[in-house]
């Protein structure tokens, strides 16, 4: 094998790979086909390409993960992580050299970790001083999902904890602050909609947070394509497929046929006409043949085979097409007592959805 290292300085490469730049070091650095490559003295060996973004000419620690190296500042780690404070504070033992007791790069400590490449350099990114994610909006839902991901396993414990809160804003056990989200969800700092539930019931049962868990099972089972995403599992940016376990599809499924029983009795429940002899309208007569319609629109749709239609139950019914149509037809009290008891209809489940999905005993 041919040996690059023969200068005492570092040198810029042209490739994107990084050179050693200890005449001392020159010995345990190899060319491996393209990638320049890290041995110390007891055989370990670390092969990386620099990341172009994180490559600090003035760090002091590099991490490597899926082959790509990341030179930053330990100070930085040590100071937000328990795991890094632990392992990077560690006293060296007083005879041995740094290229002796660890893998070294230009005099630089290597550390590899087993996280994939992008997941690292989200979590770095969130970390430094210059670009602190939480401060902004509209974080990209992979990026939030890395970084709460590695703070937990490497105890970032105030940047897993404001993740969660990002999480929580939509992802919540507040019934007026979920439905105000719907409604308007530009105050959320992330893309919740390209976030997989199944991404975040991961989360919840990893950080312990099962307050994520119920609006998570809802979004599975009332949308068809993560219905499907439940069964199948969801696959990452870095091509990681995480799933279900069995015991969250039983779930999934004992939970959508139970919210269906209840969609259909709060729909019962709003298109009722004890409240027409209170009608004021001319045309009394109008509004209960309405909400008639209305009640056989939604059986028609379920014999249909159109469940997910009833399974918008937590979403206002009125904002479905079919309904909205006769939903025009009511005279304005009518269709205030209506909206009203939609609301309570849809609160009423909102707090039934632990127990729709079985989740007491599983948080």
């Amino acid at each position: 094998m041919e040996n690059n290292a023969t200068s005492a300085n570092p040198r810029t490469r042209t490739d994107g790979y990084s050179t050693p730049g200890s005449s001392h070091e020159a010995q345990y650095f190899t060319r491996w086909g393209t990638a320049e490559t890290a041995i110390n003295p007891t055989g370990r060996w670390t092969t990386f390409r620099r990341d172009d973004d994180l490559w600090m000419e003035d760090g002091n620690i590099i991490l490597v993960a899926g082959g790509v190296g990341f030179c930053v500042y330990r100070g930085v780690l040590t100071r937000q992580s328990e795991v890094f404070r632990a392992m990077l504070g560690l006293p060296q033992p007083p005879q041995a050299s740094v290229s002796e007791s660890e893998d070294t790069f230009g005099g630089i400590p290597v550390v590899p970790l087993s996280d994939s490449s992008q997941d690292v350099k989200y979590l770095l990114q969130a970390i430094l001083p210059s670009a602190p994610l939480f401060n902004r909006y509209s974080i990209p839902s992979t990026k939030l999902a890395a970084v709460i991901r590695l703070s937990n396993k490497y105890g970032f414990i105030e940047l897993e904890r404001h993740g969660l809160e990002c999480l929580e804003s939509y992802y919540t056990s507040d019934f007026y602050a979920w439905n105000a989200a719907n409604r308007d969800d530009s105050s959320l700092r992330f893309d919740h909609d390209q976030l997989s539930p199944i991404e975040v019931i991961d989360i919840a049962r990893l950080t312990g947070t099962p307050s994520l868990l119920p609006v998570a099972f809802y979004r599975c089972v009332t949308e068809p394509d993560l219905m499907k995403e439940a069964i199948r599992g969801h696959i990452r940016e870095d091509g990681t497929l995480i799933q279900l376990n069995s015991e969250d599809i039983i779930r999934c499924f004992e939970g959508q046929r139970r919210l269906v029983e209840l969609a259909l009795e709060a729909f019962c429940h709003i298109t009722s006409k004890d409240f027409i002899d209170d009608c004021p309208d001319m045309n009394q007569t109008r509004c209960e043949r309405t909400l008639d319609q209305l009640r056989a629109n939604m059986e028609s749709d379920m014999q249909c085979g159109e469940v997910f239609l009833a399974l918008s139950s937590v979403y206002s019914w009125y904002h479905t097409p079919r309904l909205e149509i006769a939903r025009g037809r009511l005279c304005k009290y009518c269709l205030q007592m209506a909206e009203r008891r939609d609301a309570q209809e849809r609160e009423r489940i909102w707090h039934q959805l632990y127990d729709v999905f079985n989740l007491r005993l599983s948080a």
